[in-house]
């Protein structure tokens, strides 16, 4: 049996501008966000083309319109063919700079041990809606061999079957937002999953009307999730559950873990919590579900 375990949160965001601090001595941006050049950004983008990334000698960058050959002086443009040096190199760390990336993304056993990083999911977005019907983002083993990929800093949209799609693979999920993708935000099948800092929403029906989940859970996994809180409080009252009490923003999905050995580690720091109350048998789900 699969476990899965999901914590929610608002997230602090910017503030009205309060005067100098330390990620803007100006005093010119908001707290929560700092000057790079002449604009604002989220303090989590960091400073200059690659921000905050931990890049290093063997590092693929990839840039917007890049046409080279993915080194920092001439980085890459498509983020598919940096995943797949990365892979030929043995894993390592892919730098995407900010920008909108048309393609999909593939990865499988031959890129075990690469860490795909964009700047900052606010700045960094893979659109799948112009490519195939298939998922903008997938990870699929085969034949026993499951990598081990982590992605993270990027904002997944477009899919036009599922945002990300991970069978048969271990992966860290972190800091990314998973919106407005066409079956299922998020799938996971016979797979090791950690989702942290995520946000996923917006998730579209296909063209039956069928779906339109966040996070599906499936091989493996007992059918016996209820429907979410906040679709509860949709369909009863009309009220957006995800809605902060701030005005306006958005609690994000903080942490899922699918899976052993993630559920194990997650169980481990809960105790000795009571835990959440035992689910009742439910039907489809818009938020998340466990499939058999």
């Amino acid at each position: 049996m699969s476990l899965l375990f999901l914590l929610t949160a608002c997230g602090g965001g910017p503030q009205p501008h309060d005067g100098q601090h330390s990620t803007d001595p100006t005093g010119t941006c908001p707290t929560g966000e700092v000057l790079d050049g002449e604009t604002c950004v989220p303090e989590a983008c960091g400073v200059g083309t690659w921000g905050d990334l931990p890049v290093d000698g063997d590092t693929v960058y990839v840039a917007a319109g890049g046409t080279g050959d993915g080194t920092v002086e001439q980085p890459l443009g498509s983020i598919q063919a940096a995943l797949d040096l990365a892979g030929e190199q043995g894993g390592g760390l892919v730098a995407v700079a900010a920008g909108r990336y048309l393609e999909t993304l593939s990865m499988g056993k031959d890129h075990d041990g690469v860490t795909l990083a964009g700047r900052c999911r606010e700045l960094v977005t893979i659109d799948g809606s112009e490519g195939e019907e298939v998922p903008a983002v997938e990870v699929v083993g085969e034949n026993g061999r499951r990598p081990e990929v982590q992605i993270q800093g990027v904002t997944v949209t477009g899919g036009r079957y599922v945002g990300v799609w991970v069978q048969e693979a271990a992966v860290v999920v972190d800091g990314v937002d998973v919106a407005e993708n066409t079956h299922s935000g998020v799938v996971a099948a016979e797979a090791d999953v950690v989702l942290t800092g995520v946000g996923v929403f917006d998730t579209r029906p296909d063209g039956r009307g069928d779906f339109g989940r966040g996070i599906d859970v499936e091989a493996g996994a007992t059918d016996d999730a209820p429907p979410g809180w906040a679709e509860l409080l949709r369909r009863g009252f009309g009220v957006d559950g995800w809605a902060c009490p701030d005005g306006g923003k958005r609690m994000r999905l903080r942490t899922v873990g699918v899976g052993s050995p993630a559920s194990a580690t997650i169980v481990t720091g809960l105790l000795p919590s009571t835990g959440p109350p035992a689910p009742r048998r439910g039907g489809d789900d818009q938020g998340v579900h466990a499939g058999a």
